[in-house]
């Protein structure tokens, strides 16, 4: 299942090259029906524009979870509100620096496989304080450079 219309072809939206770098981001979604929890995440590749998450999700009792536990995060509030805003703590190799960001949710992707559901989403990158966007813009050039 996707969503986002009017999105274009990935290849026609892609401006920068994609380089595969995990990095550990903690994600907090919002939704008017639910206040923003975060969530701990894996980037799967990262451009200077932004980043591929992947996670898996568990669906228990009709409802889609991006984690157990003492406090589940529901998936579903977020997905049917529409809203596409999440704050990003994003951890930079090599001294585990941690930077902010403000990001939308560009396109999500539901899938199945091997009994186990995944949630796939392209994250832009929108706005980042300060140094931050200096740091990011010097890491991806780096890591490009190799």
């Amino acid at each position: 299942t996707s969503s986002k219309k009017g999105i274009r072809p990935m290849e026609q939206r892609r401006k920068y090259s994609r380089l595969t770098i995990p990095l550990s981001i903690r994600m907090k979604l919002s939704s008017k029906a639910q206040p923003g929890q975060g969530i701990k995440v894996t980037s799967k590749n990262v451009s200077f524009s932004g980043f591929l998450i992947e996670t898996e999700v568990f669906l228990e009792h009709d409802v889609l979870l991006l984690q157990r536990g003492a406090e589940p995060v529901n998936l579903d509030p977020f997905l049917v509100s529409g809203e596409e805003a999440v704050e990003l703590n994003i951890k930079l190799p090599p001294d585990a620096k941690i930077i902010t960001a403000r990001g939308t949710i560009a396109w999500y992707q539901l899938e199945s496989r091997g009994g186990s559901y995944f949630f796939k989403a392209g994250i832009s990158l929108d706005k980042m304080l300060g140094e931050d966007g200096k740091h990011w813009i010097n890491f991806v050039r780096a890591m490009a450079q190799g």
